[in-house]
This record gives structure tokens, sequence and C-alpha cells, in this order.
């Protein structure tokens, strides 16, 4: 695990445009990309969660330009409409501890994950998320 953490480190600081790469499942990919022996990267086109990625300097620099100077960790949306890419490790390498996770102790769920009202955006993204995971282009998480 310290080595894939090592190379993605040393991949991230080479890589010019603003990108997050994920380290945990809970996504769904177009198609993925082997930039070493050890290390596979997803273009991710949606994405739950948030427990585990890695930033460089320029996604970092466009976040905290925002006003206000955060988001949801887990919009990768959001993100992405930022100019930043979302990739992600392939197969992942973290996952949450769930066999202590209550979400009906947490108000955090309903505040943000409110009725959205039905969009062809909303539709279409649904769509597309399925699609990628009917032909295995899901990572679980």
């Amino acid at each position: 695990m310290q080595n894939i953490i090592y190379q993605l480190d040393k991949h991230i600081k080479g890589i010019k445009e603003p990108t997050i790469i994920l380290l945990s499942g809970a996504y769904t990919y177009f198609y993925s990309k082997k930039v070493s022996p050890d290390i596979t990267l997803a273009n991710v086109h949606g994405a739950t969660l948030a427990h585990s990625y890695i930033i460089n300097v320029q996604a970092a620099q466009i976040l905290t330009s925002k006003q206000p100077p955060y988001t949801q960790a887990d919009d990768w949306k959001f993100i992405s409409q930022c100019g930043i890419k979302v990739k992600a490790l392939l197969p992942h390498l973290v996952d949450q501890n769930r066999n202590k996770f209550d979400i009906t102790q947490s108000n955090i769920w309903e505040e943000t994950h409110r009725f959205r009202k039905l969009t062809l955006s909303n539709i279409s993204e649904s769509v597309i998320n399925k699609l990628l995971s009917f032909i295995g282009n899901k990572e679980q998480g």
C-alpha cells in the first residue's frame, strides 16, 4: 500500500491540470488507463462518498478560491463543473468501516440529500450511471 500511495503522490504532482484521485470506491467510469505497472486510473463519471482521495495543488487552489471557500466533500458534480478532473484508483484502495455505520444518528444526510427536482439532466445522469454499472464500469464502495 505504501508503494501505491508513493506512486500516486508522484503521479499527481506531475499533473498540471487540477485533479482529484479517489482512493475509495462507489464510482462509475467511462474508461480507465494504466499509468504505471501498479496503477490504473479510471476517468470518473459519477461518484458518491468522500472518505479517501488525493488532491493536487491546482485543484485545491480552485476550491479554496470559491466563495464561500468550501463545498460538500462529495459534491463531485460541482467539483467537476469547477474544471477539476476526477479520477479514481482502479481497483479502489480504501473502504469505509460500515460495521457501526448508522446514518439515522446524523442529520447530515437529510440536510444534504433532500429530494431533488426531476430534471432532464438528473434523469440522464441516472441513466448513464445505470448503463455504466450494467456494463461493469462501476467500482463498489
